[in-house]
């Protein structure tokens, strides 16, 4: 089977069946409108600075609250990064955080799910393994040929 991510220089080329992109796009999509619902699978995207909450919430009143948001917009235009057949290195990093993102969002969801959940706690599983196989084949593809 052909790694979904090839390095070529300073190019990642895509070699992602037709199926597999609209699966992660989809999953993009799905992570952003989990985030964005404001429920706690979103709290690993922007993690507890301080143990005290005053000081958490003083953090939150300077902007701390928009960081989930900026990455849900990042989420739901990377989703486009998977059409382009090449990526710069730099759109690569960008698609390789937004997996860790999608992940992150998901392993929450894993511990936090219930049975009356609309997302059944097999599919959440199988789609964070999924999503773990194309972060690292795209991380091996960007570390390729560093000598």
């Amino acid at each position: 089977m052909k790694e979904p991510f090839s390095r070529q220089g300073d190019i990642i080329v895509l070699s992602l069946p037709t199926q597999q992109r609209d699966v992660t796009k989809r999953s993009m999509l799905l992570v952003a409108e989990i985030a964005s619902s404001g429920g706690q699978e979103a709290w690993r995207l922007s993690p507890p600075m301080y143990d005290d909450p005053l000081l958490e919430a003083e953090e939150a009143v300077k902007g701390g609250e928009s960081e989930i948001g900026d990455i849900v917009t990042r989420l739901r235009m990377g989703e486009g990064m998977l059409d382009a057949p090449k990526l710069s290195l730099q759109q690569s990093d960008e698609l390789a955080t937004l997996l860790n993102y999608c992940r992150l969002v998901l392993s929450e969801a894993q511990t936090s799910s219930t049975d009356d959940d609309k997302l059944s706690a097999k599919f959440v599983e199988d789609l964070y393994n999924f999503l773990g196989y194309l972060l690292s084949s795209l991380l091996e593809a960007l570390s390729a040929n560093l000598d």
